[in-house]
Parts: C-alpha cells; structure tokens; sequence
C-alpha cells in the first residue's frame, strides 16, 4: 500500500497523534500528581492523629505522674515519721517490765516500801529505796539477788536499823540502786 498523501498532511497526522500521546501522558502526570497529594494530605492526617494521641498519652502520663509525685512524697513524709517512732520507741523503756524483774529479784523476808521510777533513775540515776526485812541477813541475801538479775550496775546498802514501823519486819534498811542502760527495753 502506497500512501499517496500529500506530506504536509502526513506531518499534520504525525504531530496530531504526538499531541494525542503527549495528552496521555499529560493525564497519566495529572492523575500521577493527585495521587500523590492525595497520599501526602491522607499521611499529614494520619501524623495530625497520631500526634494528638501522644499528646493525650503525654498528658495522662504526666497526672500519673502527679499522682506518683503526690503519693512519693507522702510516702517520704511517712518514712520520716515512722524513722521519729522507730527512734522513740527504741529509746523507750518498760517500766512494768523493771517493776516485773524487781519483783522477781525479792527474797523471802523483804518487802518494798515504796520505789519511784521516773525517766531520771531509767537513764542511770541512782534510785533510793526503803526495805523491811525481817532480818539482816535477808536484806543481804535482798541485794545480793538484785546484782545477780542482771536488771542493776550497782546495788549498795546505805544502811540497816531495827524498826517496829511494819510489823512483822524488825529491820528497815536503804538501799541505792542504779538501772543498766538496757533495763525494760
């Protein structure tokens, strides 16, 4: 077949369908174009809700992080409190448990007229106290039995006189006693 064409026309029909080609391409670059700035405004929407996200998660975090502020420094509040208790009550000494190893310290024939304990005499001052014995030889065997309990640093009679002031027991005496640092801990 012999194109018998004029060759001002075939140069019309070769641009005609070069502009027809172009124009395809042209498109395929347009859809190509909104395709991506589809994809780029659908990434910056998906980043603007992430980030929203992070922020409330930031934002509950940190009243956590408030509340464990808070709860932190009560607790340290606590701790120093129970520190001040701790060091009170290791200081602190029973004074029915001396009064109980005192008890069990008396021998037979011996009576306590009177003792008063006070934070003083716990802490090492010398307590003075009144005994009746019916004997002297049991006021001995008294002070002797009280330096044995462990409860005294030094137990001393200051002296003996025969009494009638209690019956029953001819002999009153005075005795010193000094506590140990440990007694009715």
């Amino acid at each position: 077949m012999i194109n018998l064409m004029p060759d001002e026309d075939k140069r019309q029909l070769k641009a005609a369908r070069l502009n027809v080609s172009l124009l395809n391409y042209f498109m395929i670059l347009l859809v190509a174009g909104a395709f991506l700035v589809f994809i780029l405004y659908g990434s910056g929407v998906l980043l603007r809700q992430t980030e929203e996200s992070a922020r409330q998660l930031i934002e509950a975090n940190n009243t956590k992080a408030d509340v464990f502020e808070t709860t932190q420094t009560q607790i340290t509040e606590l701790s120093g409190k129970l520190s001040d208790a701790k060091a009170v009550l290791d200081t602190q000494r029973s004074y029915s448990a001396i009064l109980d190893a005192i008890g069990k310290g008396m021998t037979p024939g011996t009576v306590i007229d009177e003792i008063a304990l006070t934070p003083a005499t716990v802490s090492g001052e010398p307590l003075v106290v009144t005994i009746y014995a019916t004997s002297s030889t049991a006021t001995v065997e008294l002070q002797e039995s009280l330096e044995q309990s462990g409860l005294f640093t030094s137990v001393t009679i200051s002296s003996i006189t025969e009494s009638t002031a209690v019956s029953g027991y001819s002999v009153t005496a005075s005795m010193t006693l000094t506590l140990t640092p440990e007694a009715g801990r």
